[in-house]
């Protein structure tokens, strides 16, 4: 009895050892790679796993401090990805010119938010057509693009997630 228990105690261990071995060295899939070839920060300025993005919905929310909208709609998006529990990750990507001045209005929401900034957020913005601020795009958890205006959506929805979102 002492060795079948000994030995289920040692495969639940190994076991336990090996999942955690393999969220360590989940491969990355190539469509975050491709859309953030150059990676994601914190508010901080610390550069963020982009693995922490994968199989969750997406919102890249294109904004510039200048805008007079973004605090109250930030909020907004803060609240649905608690909403989410989480399972929504909101990429905020700079707009404007002062990349500091964003970081330190980014700060605000720790690292509720990933962030874009410098010459990777006007790749973004040209690779996804991004013509005013603030935008709002929003992918499911396969990378789909599930909302093209989402600011509409999640406006005109608030405090309910939108019925595509989901």
């Amino acid at each position: 009895m002492r060795i079948l228990l000994f030995t289920v105690l040692v495969l639940s261990f190994i076991s336990c050892s090996t999942d955690i071995h393999n969220h360590e060295e989940k491969k990355l899939s190539s469509q975050l790679q491709n859309m953030f070839p150059d990676g994601v920060t914190y508010c901080d300025g610390d550069v963020a796993d982009l693995r922490h993005l994968q199989d969750r919905a997406l919102a890249i929310y294109f904004t510039s401090v200048n805008n007079p909208q973004s605090p109250e709609f930030e909020s907004l998006l803060s609240d649905m990805a608690i909403k989410f529990d989480y399972r929504l990750s909101v990429v905020v990507v700079n707009s404007g010119p002062n990349t500091e001045e964003f970081r330190n209005e980014m700060s605000k929401y720790g690292n509720d938010f990933y962030m874009v900034t410098d010459k990777r957020s006007k790749t973004l913005t040209s690779k996804f057509k991004i013509v005013s601020t603030p935008s709002l795009l929003v992918f499911n958890g396969k990378g789909e693009l599930i909302d093209e205006d989402g600011v509409d959506s999640l406006v005109n929805n608030y405090p309910r997630i939108p019925v595509g979102w989901k």
